[in-house]
């Protein structure tokens, strides 16, 4: 949520919206940093895109749930980037630091759910999506 408020300050559009661009982005990040994660998003690729839990490794499948959630936003003609979401041809460097100058973050970094997250961290995710 608090990459989507900082998108939202900069480009006014809507929650909806926002947490579609950046969801696939963040549960990437998750199953990447692969703290905890593998099993429980193992169990969101099942549980809500279907995947079977035989279709491999429980990384596998956590990435394949992944990869479905994007294709069902995609289908819905929700944006999968940021270009998509705020309507331009790119996105520089300068935009991605005034998202971030809205992204609270403490010294220690921001917590994420899945271990501390920093702003080099939610730059990475942003320019992933740019």
């Amino acid at each position: 949520h608090f990459v989507e408020e900082a998108l939202s300050n900069v480009y006014h559009k809507t929650h909806g919206a926002g947490i579609a661009l950046v969801m696939p982005a963040c549960t990437q990040m998750a199953l990447d940093r692969g703290v905890d994660t593998e099993e429980r998003l193992a169990q969101l690729a099942t549980n809500v895109f279907e995947v079977s839990p035989e279709a491999g490794t429980a990384r596998e499948v956590a990435q394949e749930g992944i990869d479905r959630m994007r294709a069902w936003l995609e289908g819905m003609g929700l944006p999968t980037t940021i270009r998509e979401y705020a309507g331009v041809d790119s996105v520089s460097e300068e935009t991605i630091d005034e998202i971030l100058s809205y992204v609270k973050c403490g010294d220690d970094g921001i917590f994420f759910g899945y271990g501390n997250v920093t702003r080099d961290d939610v730059r990475d995710m942003l320019e992933s999506i740019a």
